[in-house]
């Protein structure tokens, strides 16, 4: 099928899913009032019909024409559809019937919906080329052992606007318990850690990079 045409089919069922939408919730209770058995009794209604007679199978209440599809040799009785007594006596099984084959073909409809927009999406998004998933990979690889390669503690602070700073790593650590993570630190970083007890601040940082003294407390 042409993509114009398959395009076209979809926008007409969507439409015409739209229409079922609007009308679904009194399609259901219209099922549900005529399936109810006391509608049997009921002579006051208007009956839609011209005289027409079907043979229904009262054992598995629908047509007996519908029996023999599935090889059961079901014997049924004449009634007339037109007449309130008629009408009313097929009347719950027809409409269960009615009511089974909407089910079935909405449940249908609903287990499709999930694959289909997940084909569509995928699809939408440009799935990667192998040589791009390789090339996204090692960009990946090379951004985490950049962030390995320096001292976690210093990065926080900038050489320049927009460039964070890479000091060389001494040792990875969670400094005990300081980090909820083994982290790379340099050496100044890891043994303020064991000494104060904390990741030095951002001022501590810019400070000692200023080669200045930064105060510690008293051993």
């Amino acid at each position: 099928m042409r993509d114009r045409d398959l395009i076209a089919r979809t926008n007409h069922d969507l439409e015409m899913l739209l229409r079922v939408a609007g009308s679904l919730r009194q399609a259901l209770d219209v099922a549900a009032e005529l399936a109810h058995p006391l509608r049997g009794t009921d002579y006051d209604r208007v009956v839609v019909g011209g005289g027409r007679s079907v043979t229904w199978c009262w054992q598995h209440q629908r047509e007996v024409s519908r029996c023999r599809r599935h090889d059961l040799d079901c014997c049924g009785e004449s009634v007339t559809i037109g007449d309130p007594t008629g009408e009313a006596a097929v009347m719950p099984g027809r409409v269960h019937l009615t009511r089974q084959r909407i089910e079935a073909a909405l449940t249908t409809v609903h287990g499709l919906i999930e694959p289909l927009v997940a084909d569509v999406a995928w699809l939408v998004r440009t799935p990667e080329t192998t040589r791009q998933a390789r090339q996204r990979e090692q960009a990946r690889r090379e951004v985490a052992e950049d962030n390995e390669a320096r001292c976690r503690s210093c990065e926080r602070t900038e050489v320049a606007p927009g460039v964070r700073r890479a000091e060389p790593v001494h040792r990875r650590t969670d400094g005990g318990g300081v980090y909820g993570e083994m982290v790379p630190l340099c050496s100044w970083c890891y043994r303020w850690v064991f000494d104060m007890e904390r990741q030095p601040t951002v001022e501590e940082l810019e400070q000692h990079h200023r080669g200045e003294k930064v105060k510690r407390r008293a051993s």
